[in-house]
C-alpha cells in the first residue's frame, strides 16, 4: 500500500493535494529523484457524476512541466511494484514485437487529432508536420509496443509527447480501474526513458488559442526541434520494381512471421497493381483456403479490381466478387468499415489497400485496428498527401526508390512535355491557408473568358487531330464553360463533375468514341485510367504538390502507341506570395523549351522533334521553380509575431510601416503588404523595443498591469470584464450570453437614467443595444478581442463560452479577483464622472 510512511522512507515532500470532488483526488509529491501523483479514486459504476476531466489533465500537465521524471500509481498498488519505478531497476526488452502494430497508426485524423495538428501547425508554421512523429512507440515490459499520439525530439535528445484524450475513453471512472492501471504504466514507461507526457482533453478543443499557448509551454522553441528522420521500425522493404518487388515479398514472408506489412509506392502507370495480382496467385497457391480482401476509395476502383480478377483467375476455382460468400473480396473503403466488428478479426489473411495514401483515413484506420491478416499490402503513388501526413505509421517506414523522373528516364511511364499558357491574369490576391488556394476567391478571379479561350485556341492548334486529353478545372461552372467553347471550336468535349450521373457512360465513350476532351472538376484526379490519354491541361491552379501529381499521374501510362504526354500548363501571375505547381517546377527545371522534355536541360541550337514538326532552340525561357513555402520556411506573419511579441497586430504593423522595425519578408497583397518575420528577427525587435519576455508565470503580472494602464477610449472593456469576473465560475468560464446580458444591461440602464451611454462617437443607441446579434459582434471585436490578443481570455464559440486563462485563473484568489473588480469600478466611476456618473444610486 502506499501511504505516508512508505513515502516519507523515500523523503517525499507533499507538493500539493488536487480534490477533484468529494471523493476522489491526487497527491503530488516530490522526491530527490522524481516527482510522484497518487491516486485516490473511487471505482464506481453506479456513479452517477464523474469530476470534470479537465480538472485531471490540466493537474497532470502541471506536475509535467517540473524537470525530474514523473510517476503516476494508484493509491492502493503494492510497495513491490512500485519500488521498480523509483529506484530505476525495470528492465525492458531490447525491441517491442515488431510486426503488428496495436494501433496501425495513420495520417488522417480523428476529430480531436485533427485539432491539436491544426494548433500545432498554427504555433510553428505550416511546415511543421515535419517535427511530429505520429502513433510514436516505445516498449512496455511484456515487448508488446505503447504509442503516443504525438511525439516531438529535440536537439538535445529529450522528447516531448501528447496524448489527445476523449473523455469516454481515458477518464479514470469512465474507463474502469484495470484499464487505467494500463494508461497508468504507459505513462510511466514514458516518464522512465525520459519522455515528458501532456494531455489534451476533447473539452481543450474549445478553446483554440488557449491550446496554443500550451503547445507553445510544453514544446519551446521550433529552432530546438529535430526533423522528424526515417528509420525502419518494423517488417518493411524497399522496392526496384516489379520483379525485385515481388522477390522482396516472398523473402519477406520467408524470413519473418506474420503479420507484415508492405508498401507498394511507385509513380502512377509503372505498375504496381501487377505486382499484387501475381503475388496473389503465388500467395493463393502456398495458402489454397486463404481468404483476400481487396478494397479501393471509389466504385470505379473496385470494377478495376474485378476486370483484372477476371484475368487472372480464368479457369480457377477461386470464387471473386462483392459479397463476403466470395473467397476473393472486392469493395470500396466503406465495405471495409462495415465489416470490422460483424467479421471475425482474423477473417482475411491478405489485404490489399488501394490508394493507400487514403488508407490513414479515420473510417480506414479504425478498421485496419480491427483486422489481423497475416500480409497487408498498400498501393500508392503519392505517399505525399495534401494534409502533409505520413504513411509510414501504416506500412512501416519507406523510402521511393523508383521517383517519377527515374521511372520516365527508364521508360517505364510516358515522356513529358511541357507547354506553358501565360497569361496576365492577376492572382496575388487569392488568398491561401498556407496548403491551398481559397477556392471561393479562386473561382471568383478564374471566371474570365479570355483566359479559356487562350486554352481553347492553343488545343485547337496543336491537338486537332483527335488526341485525347483532360481539362482540370476550377469549379462546376469552368467545366462547362470550357466544355462549350471547346464544342463550339469544333473539338469533341464533355464536363463531369460530381454532379455529372452517368460518369462511367461518359468515360466509356471517351475510351471508344470519338469524344476528345474532357472537362473534369475534382473527379479524375486518382485511380482513373485511360492509357491512350495524351493531354494535360492543368487550368486549374493549384500549391498542392500531392494534387498537381494526381492530375499528371492520369496521363502517364506508357503503350506502343502512346510513349509521350503532353502537359499544358495555364501559368497565371501570382505574385511572390503563392506560386502555383508547374512541370517545371515538379522537375526543378529552370529553362522552359516549348514542348520541350520537363527531364531534359536544353541549350541552343539542339533540335526538337515533336507532333511531326522539327525546331531549333534559339534560346531558353526561365522559369520561376521557388514555392513560398521552401523558400520562406518558419516565418510569422503578422499575427503570429504580434502573439509571440505580446502586442497587438496593428502596433507591430504601424511599427513597420514607420520604419522603427523592419519585417524579414514584405510581400504585396493587392493595394496592402504582408509582413513576415523569422524568430532572430522577433528578437531584434524585443531588443528595440525593449519588450518584456511574457510567458505562463508573467500573466498575472501582465493581466493587473494591463487593467492599470487605464488607457480607456470607452468604458467597454472595464463593464466587459466586470460581467466576466461577476459570473464566471470555478474554472473560470462563463456563458458569453450572460455576460453579454449584463453588459447589455449596464448600458441601458443608462439610457432609462437618461444620462449618457458614453463618450461621443459612441455607437451604442437603443436600437444597436436591444440588437442582441449586433451587440454580441461588437462586443467580441471590442472590448474582448482587446483580452484576447494578451492571452487573458478565450471564446469558444461552439460551446458559447468565454474563460479566462487557466493559468492566470489559477494565479489569481478569491480575494485577488474581488480587489480587481473594485479597481474596475472605480475607474468606471472615475470614467463617468463627467457623463453624469455611473447612476447607481
Amino acid at each position: 500500500m502506499v501511504h505516508d510512511q512508505w513515502l516519507e522512507q523515500l523523503g517525499a515532500v507533499l507538493k500539493e493535494q488536487r480534490h477533484y470532488d468529494t471523493q476522489n483526488q491526487s497527491s503530488w509529491y516530490e522526491t530527490e529523484a522524481c516527482h510522484i501523483i497518487v491516486d485516490s479514486f473511487c471505482f464506481d459504476p453506479s456513479a452517477k457524476a464523474i469530476f470534470s476531466y479537465e480538472l485531471y489533465t490540466s493537474f497532470q500537465n502541471k506536475v509535467m512541466q517540473t524537470a525530474k521524471p514523473v510517476y503516476r500509481f494508484l493509491v492502493d498498488e503494492d510497495q513491490q511494484d512500485i519500488l521498480p519505478w523509483i529506484e530505476k531497476t525495470i528492465e525492458f526488452p531490447v525491441a517491442y514485437h515488431p510486426l503488428r502494430d496495436r494501433e496501425l497508426s495513420v495520417a488522417d485524423s480523428t476529430p480531436l487529432e485533427h485539432f491539436f495538428e491544426q494548433r500545432f501547425l498554427e504555433v510553428y508554421g505550416p511546415d511543421a508536420t515535419k517535427f511530429l512523429s505520429r502513433e510514436y512507440p516505445i516498449t512496455s515490459r511484456s515487448g508488446n509496443p505503447f504509442f503516443f499520439d504525438y511525439v516531438v525530439e529535440l536537439l538535445d535528445g529529450n522528447k516531448v509527447a501528447i496524448e489527445e484524450n476523449g473523455v469516454t475513453y481515458h477518464h479514470p471512472l469512465l474507463t474502469g480501474k484495470e484499464a487505467y492501471r494500463h494508461q497508468l504504466e504507459k505513462q510511466n514507461t514514458a516518464s522512465y526513458i525520459g519522455i515528458k507526457v501532456f494531455r489534451f482533453s476533447s473539452m481543450d478543443c474549445q478553446f483554440p488559442a488557449f491550446v496554443d499557448d500550451q503547445i507553445r509551454l510544453f514544446f519551446g522553441d521550433r529552432r530546438l526541434f529535430r526533423r522528424v528522420g526515417l528509420s525502419v521500425s518494423r517488417s518493411f522493404c524497399l522496392y526496384e520494381h516489379q520483379k525485385e518487388a515481388l522477390l522482396t515479398i516472398r523473402e519477406l514472408r520467408e524470413a519473418s512471421t506474420a503479420p507484415q506489412a508492405v508498401l507498394q509506392v511507385f509513380p502512377t502507370a509503372t505498375g504496381k497493381s501487377k505486382i499484387v495480382e501475381e503475388d496473389l496467385v503465388s500467395y493463393l497457391t502456398e495458402h489454397p483456403s486463404g481468404r483476400v480482401l481487396i478494397v479501393g476509395p471509389t466504385v470505379r476502383i473496385v470494377q478495376d479490381w474485378l476486370c483484372r480478377l477476371d484475368k487472372l483467375f480464368v479457369g480457377s476455382s477461386i470464387t471473386y466478387g462483392t459479397t463476403v460468400a466470395h473467397q476473393v473480396l472486392v469493395g470500396t473503403y466503406q465495405l471495409l468499415w462495415s465489416l470490422a466488428g460483424k467479421l471475425e478479426s482474423d477473417a482475411f489473411a491478405y489485404i490489399v489497400i488501394d490508394e493507400a495514401h487514403h488508407a490513414v483515413s479515420p473510417v480506414l484506420r479504425r478498421s485496419l485496428q480491427y483486422f489481423q491478416p497475416n500480409f497487408l499490402i498498400g498501393l500508392t503513388a503519392t505517399p505525399d498527401r495534401l494534409d502533409r501526413k505520413r504513411l509510414e505509421d501504416v506500412f512501416g517506414t519507406y523510402r521511393t526508390t523508383l521517383d517519377l523522373r527515374q521511372a520516365i528516364d527508364k521508360k517505364i511511364v510516358a515522356d513529358v512535355r511541357s507547354y506553358r499558357i501565360e497569361t496576365n491574369l492577376d492572382l496575388s490576391e487569392v488568398r491561401f491557408n498556407g496548403r491551398e488556394y481559397v477556392n471561393a476567391d479562386l473561382e471568383r478571379t478564374l471566371r474570365v473568358d479570355s483566359r479559356n479561350h487562350l486554352i481553347v485556341s492553343i488545343l485547337k492548334q496543336y491537338f486537332s487531330q483527335g488526341q485525347k486529353g483532360i481539362v482540370f478545372c476550377v469549379n462546376v461552372a469552368h467545366t462547362k464553360e470550357m466544355e462549350r467553347l471547346l464544342l463550339a471550336s469544333g473539338i469533341e468535349a464533355q464536363a463531369v463533375s460530381g454532379e455529372t450521373r452517368n460518369v462511367e457512360t461518359i468515360i466509356q465513350h471517351f475510351r471508344t468514341g470519338n469524344l476528345q476532351f474532357l472537362c473534369s472538376c475534382n473527379l479524375l484526379n486518382e485511380g482513373w485510367d485511360v492509357p491512350e490519354l495524351e493531354v494535360l491541361v492543368m487550368a486549374r491552379p493549384t500549391i498542392s504538390k500531392v494534387l498537381y501529381m494526381q492530375q499528371l499521374g492520369r496521363g502517364l501510362r506508357r503503350t506502343a502507341q502512346k510513349q509521350e504526354l503532353f502537359v499544358i500548363d495555364v501559368v497565371d501571375q501570382y505574385g511572390a506570395l503563392a506560386r502555383a505547381w508547374s512541370c517545371h517546377a515538379l522537375f526543378g527545371n529552370p529553362g522552359y523549351v516549348p514542348f520541350g522534355l520537363v527531364t531534359r536541360t536544353y541549350a541552343p541550337g539542339d533540335t526538337i522533334d515533336v507532333l511531326g514538326l522539327y525546331e531549333t532552340v534559339q534560346a531558353l525561357i526561365p522559369v520561376d521553380i521557388l514555392t513560398f513555402e521552401n523558400q520562406y520556411e518558419g516565418y510569422l506573419d503578422v499575427e503570429q509575431a504580434a502573439r509571440v511579441l505580446f502586442v497587438g497586430t496593428s502596433t507591430l504593423q504601424k511599427w513597420v510601416t514607420k520604419g522603427q522595425v523592419q519585417a524579414d519578408l514584405v510581400l504585396p497583397f493587392g493595394s496592402r503588404k504582408i509582413f513576415y518575420f523569422t524568430p532572430e528577427k522577433l528578437e531584434e525587435i524585443r531588443l528595440i523595443k525593449n519588450l518584456s519576455i511574457h510567458t505562463d508565470e508573467t500573466l498575472k503580472q501582465d493581466f493587473l498591469a494591463f487593467l492599470e494602464e487605464k488607457n480607456y477610449t470607452f468604458s467597454f472593456k472595464m463593464a466587459f470584464m466586470l460581467g466576466m469576473l461577476e459570473h464566471a465560475d470555478y474554472q473560470g468560464e462563463v456563458s458569453i450570453d450572460t455576460v453579454l446580458a449584463y453588459y447589455q444591461s449596464f448600458y441601458l440602464k443608462r439610457l432609462e437614467r437618461n444620462i449618457p451611454v458614453d463618450r461621443q462617437g459612441c455607437v451604442y443607441t437603443r436600437e444597436y443595444l436591444e440588437d442582441k446579434t449586433l451587440l454580441k459582434r461588437n462586443m467580441l471585436q471590442n472590448p474582448f478581442e482587446k483580452f484576447e490578443r494578451k492571452r487573458f481570455v478565450y471564446y469558444s464559440k461552439d460551446l458559447g463560452l468565454l474563460a479566462f486563462h487557466s493559468q492566470l485563473w489559477k494565479q489569481i484568489d478569491t480575494k485577488e479577483r474581488q480587489s480587481i473588480k473594485d479597481l474596475l469600478q472605480k475607474s468606471l466611476k472615475t470614467y463617468y464622472e463627467e457623463l453624469g456618473g455611473l447612476g447607481d444610486d
